[in-house]
């Protein structure tokens, strides 16, 4: 669908465990995302600890992420490995359907949403709490668009949890 269902949307606000371009741990998103193609253990003991201090009530009773369009594999693995240490299954519930520019190359905030509106289906999708995993956010376009997809679909509500924040990138 192209529209927002907004009568079935049941996500949280997002959350993100880093600021892009901080020191630390943002540095290792970033060396993962780009150089090592694969995001480190302490990065994954990270993302648990965040969650398991959130308490997210109800709690996520499975996990799925944003497919990377550029890094395919990346996002994925690291959400399985996230919901492997919290107990949960993992679940390829998102598709993506044809690429886009990125986010950060959208002028405005139509445009950001409308860039990702028909971007994402739902391939499969389980009752219940879910954590929706991403690497960044920019707009937080992409959350909200596949958050009420996922909704749509009987899914929620939906926790969504990104590695780094990049709507105020760091200087």
């Amino acid at each position: 669908t192209s529209e927002l269902d907004l009568k079935t949307h049941n996500i949280a606000v997002g959350r993100a465990l880093t600021r892009w371009g901080d020191p630390g741990l943002a540095r290792q998103v970033e060396w993962g995302k780009y150089r090592d193609k694969k995001f480190s253990e302490e990065v994954v003991e990270a993302t648990v600890s965040y969650v398991t201090a959130w308490m997210p009530d109800p709690s996520p009773e499975w996990v799925t992420c944003v497919p990377s369009q550029h890094h395919p594999g990346l996002i994925s693995g690291f959400a399985a490995a996230v919901a492997d240490r919290l107990g949960l299954p993992y679940i390829d519930a998102v598709r993506r359907t044809k690429e886009t520019p990125l986010q950060s190359a959208m002028e405005n905030s139509f445009q950001q949403a409308r860039n990702v509106l028909q971007a994402f289906e739902i391939a499969d999708v389980r009752r219940g709490p879910v954590l929706l995993i991403d690497d960044m956010f920019d707009s937080k376009w992409t959350f909200t668009v596949v958050g009420n997809k996922l909704s749509g679909a009987g899914a929620g509500p939906v926790y969504a949890l990104a590695l780094a924040d990049a709507s105020t990138k760091a200087d």
